[in-house]
Protein backbone atom coordinates (compact mmCIF):
# COMPACT_ATOMS: atom_id res chain seq x y z
CA UNK A 1 0.00 0.00 0.00
CA UNK A 2 1.51 3.49 -0.90
CA UNK A 3 1.12 5.89 1.89
CA UNK A 4 0.39 9.29 0.90
CA UNK A 5 -0.08 12.44 3.13
CA UNK A 6 -4.09 12.78 2.57
CA UNK A 7 -4.42 9.12 2.47
CA UNK A 8 -8.09 8.37 4.45
CA UNK A 9 -7.70 5.62 7.44
CA UNK A 10 -11.41 5.46 8.34
CA UNK A 11 -10.98 2.03 7.17
CA UNK A 12 -8.22 0.84 8.63
CA UNK A 13 -8.48 -1.53 11.21
CA UNK A 14 -7.26 -0.35 14.66
CA UNK A 15 -4.06 -2.60 14.42
CA UNK A 16 -2.89 -0.73 11.35
CA UNK A 17 -3.85 2.95 13.09
CA UNK A 18 -1.76 1.51 16.31
CA UNK A 19 1.50 0.45 14.59
CA UNK A 20 1.68 3.38 12.43
CA UNK A 21 1.53 5.68 15.71
CA UNK A 22 4.03 3.30 17.21
CA UNK A 23 6.48 3.77 14.56
CA UNK A 24 5.44 8.12 15.01
CA UNK A 25 5.88 7.44 18.71
CA UNK A 26 9.33 5.76 18.52
CA UNK A 27 10.61 8.38 16.07
CA UNK A 28 9.31 11.33 18.08
CA UNK A 29 11.21 9.88 21.11
CA UNK A 30 13.83 9.50 19.13
CA UNK A 31 14.10 12.70 16.97
CA UNK A 32 12.46 15.71 18.82
CA UNK A 33 14.49 16.89 21.82
CA UNK A 34 13.46 16.22 24.95
CA UNK A 35 14.73 15.57 28.79
CA UNK A 36 15.97 11.85 29.16
CA UNK A 37 13.74 11.31 31.89
CA UNK A 38 10.51 12.17 29.98
CA UNK A 39 11.63 9.70 26.82
CA UNK A 40 11.79 6.84 29.07
CA UNK A 41 9.18 6.86 31.03
CA UNK A 42 6.52 8.32 28.27
CA UNK A 43 3.80 6.01 26.87
CA UNK A 44 0.87 6.08 25.12
CA UNK A 45 -2.62 5.02 24.43
CA UNK A 46 -4.49 3.80 21.15
CA UNK A 47 -8.38 4.27 22.19
CA UNK A 48 -11.40 5.34 21.09
CA UNK A 49 -12.90 8.70 22.15
CA UNK A 50 -16.70 8.34 23.69
CA UNK A 51 -17.52 11.55 24.22
CA UNK A 52 -19.23 14.08 22.11
CA UNK A 53 -17.09 16.78 20.93
CA UNK A 54 -14.26 15.83 18.52
CA UNK A 55 -10.89 15.00 20.51
CA UNK A 56 -7.71 13.56 18.09
CA UNK A 57 -5.14 13.46 20.88
CA UNK A 58 -4.34 14.41 24.89
CA UNK A 59 -1.39 14.90 26.76
CA UNK A 60 -1.86 13.37 30.72
CA UNK A 61 0.66 15.14 32.85
CA UNK A 62 0.15 12.99 35.84
CA UNK A 63 -0.16 9.88 34.01
CA UNK A 64 2.59 10.73 31.64
CA UNK A 65 0.81 8.98 28.33
CA UNK A 66 -0.11 10.13 25.22
CA UNK A 67 -3.90 9.20 24.40
CA UNK A 68 -4.14 9.06 20.70
CA UNK A 69 -8.19 8.64 19.56
CA UNK A 70 -8.12 6.40 16.67
CA UNK A 71 -12.24 6.76 15.67
CA UNK A 72 -11.96 10.69 15.33
CA UNK A 73 -8.57 11.06 12.95
CA UNK A 74 -9.60 10.65 9.21
CA UNK A 75 -6.65 11.09 7.51
CA UNK A 76 -2.70 9.77 7.69
CA UNK A 77 -1.59 13.52 8.07
CA UNK A 78 -3.95 14.06 10.76
CA UNK A 79 -2.57 10.80 12.80
CA UNK A 80 0.88 11.74 12.37
CA UNK A 81 0.48 15.39 13.25
CA UNK A 82 -1.43 14.43 16.36
CA UNK A 83 1.05 12.00 17.82
CA UNK A 84 3.57 15.08 17.03
CA UNK A 85 1.55 17.78 19.07
CA UNK A 86 0.64 15.81 22.27
CA UNK A 87 4.49 14.39 22.50
CA UNK A 88 5.56 17.88 22.50
CA UNK A 89 2.71 18.90 25.24
CA UNK A 90 4.96 15.51 27.26
CA UNK A 91 7.78 18.19 27.26
CA UNK A 92 6.59 21.18 28.45
CA UNK A 93 6.05 22.39 31.52
CA UNK A 94 3.91 20.94 34.38
CA UNK A 95 -0.03 21.20 33.67
CA UNK A 96 -0.98 24.31 36.24
CA UNK A 97 1.37 26.77 33.09
CA UNK A 98 -0.79 25.34 30.61
CA UNK A 99 -3.91 26.02 32.77
CA UNK A 100 -2.50 29.26 33.71
CA UNK A 101 -2.17 30.22 30.26
CA UNK A 102 -5.58 28.49 29.00
CA UNK A 103 -7.02 30.58 31.52
CA UNK A 104 -5.37 33.91 30.42
CA UNK A 105 -5.50 33.23 26.43
CA UNK A 106 -7.83 30.42 25.77
CA UNK A 107 -7.30 27.26 23.64
CA UNK A 108 -6.30 28.77 20.49
CA UNK A 109 -4.22 31.20 21.82
CA UNK A 110 -2.48 29.45 24.78
CA UNK A 111 1.44 29.83 23.67
CA UNK A 112 2.13 25.78 25.14
CA UNK A 113 -0.67 25.49 22.24
CA UNK A 114 1.16 27.37 19.51
CA UNK A 115 4.18 25.69 20.24
CA UNK A 116 2.55 22.63 20.09
CA UNK A 117 1.02 23.38 16.58
CA UNK A 118 4.38 24.64 15.46
CA UNK A 119 5.76 21.35 16.21
CA UNK A 120 3.32 19.62 14.32
CA UNK A 121 4.47 22.56 10.86
CA UNK A 122 8.07 21.33 12.21
CA UNK A 123 8.65 17.61 12.11
CA UNK A 124 5.52 16.28 10.08
CA UNK A 125 7.22 15.66 6.67
CA UNK A 126 10.91 14.39 8.60
CA UNK A 127 8.18 12.01 10.38
CA UNK A 128 6.00 11.30 7.11
CA UNK A 129 9.32 10.49 5.04
CA UNK A 130 10.22 8.39 7.32
CA UNK A 131 7.02 6.28 7.38
CA UNK A 132 6.72 6.52 3.44
CA UNK A 133 10.22 5.30 3.06
CA UNK A 134 11.03 2.51 5.49
CA UNK A 135 7.27 0.95 6.05
CA UNK A 136 5.99 0.43 2.06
Amino acid sequence: MKLTQKMKITNWTYNQKRFVISIAFKWCKKNIESPDKIKKSLSYVVKKYEEDNVTYGQYSYTQNKIFVYYNNICSLKLLLRTVIHEYRHSIQPEISEYHIYHRKYGYRKNPLEIEARESEKAYFSKLYNHIKNTHK
